[in-house]
């Protein structure tokens, strides 16, 4: 199985980060971290609140964290 199209075996890390950003940069920004790098997602990139959380949701169970 893929997410954002990149296999699940090579996804390390899925977390938010909702402070640490820049004042230039709106949040939560979805940050998923695998073997070929790190990868942001900003919440304008998903049609709607709930659709940013579920994908972060499903990842970290398919990561066995959540």
């Amino acid at each position: 199985t893929c997410v954002m199209g990149i296999p699940m075996t090579q996804v390390k890390h899925a977390y938010y980060l909702r402070r640490a950003l820049p004042w230039t940069q709106s949040g939560p920004i979805l940050v998923i971290e695998t073997d070929r790098g790190r990868f942001e997602y900003p919440r304008d990139w998903f049609a709607s609140d709930e659709d940013h959380r579920r994908v972060g949701s499903a990842i970290n169970r398919r990561l066995g964290r959540w």
